[in-house]
């Protein structure tokens, strides 16, 4: 994924960074950034607060949010769709303990412009855009409505 190999790369610089997950259907990050367990958890009043699970890479940290973590093993299927779908992306930004010191966060999405997409747009509207594809025509025609569904919703393309 370039999303861990990114993260990777700024931590092996010093940074600290955060990943989210929010490809909630095929969830790979913790596998690809050699990470495992459970996501920790306290109450911050009536607010429940998770807790990323760290890993230092290089001089820097990665902090990482996944659904992964949150189910038994990688064959459990996750039926969210919509609404629910929304409320755990939502959940997971804004929910989520990731500390005042975080240099960059990062969220892997899936494939396509369809509910994570557009909750994400809405919810860090001044979010950074980078779209992956392939040579692919078809994996070319999907970039190009992720661009432009990044575009309709005001949000900056930094690459392709």
């Amino acid at each position: 994924s370039v999303t861990a190999n990114l993260a990777a790369a700024l931590a092996d610089r010093g940074l600290k960074v955060g990943v989210l997950d929010a490809d909630v259907w095929g969830f790979s990050i913790p596998r690809m950034l050699g990470v495992n367990g459970r996501l920790g958890g306290k109450l911050d009043g009536e607010r429940k607060v998770m807790t990323p699970i760290e890993r230092e890479i290089g001089d820097g940290v990665v902090r990482i949010v996944s659904m992964g973590f949150l189910v038994e093993d990688e064959e459990t299927a996750l039926m969210w769709r919509g609404l629910m779908l929304n409320r755990g992306v939502q959940h997971f930004l804004q929910d989520v303990e990731w500390g005042d010191d975080l240099d960059y966060l990062l969220v892997d999405m899936p494939p396509g412009t369809g509910d994570v997409q557009m909750g994400v747009a809405k919810l860090v509207p001044r979010a950074e855009v980078i779209v992956v594809t392939t040579p692919a025509v078809a994996a070319q025609k999907v970039a190009i409505r992720a661009v432009s569904m990044a575009r309709k919703s005001f949000l900056r393309v930094a690459g392709v």
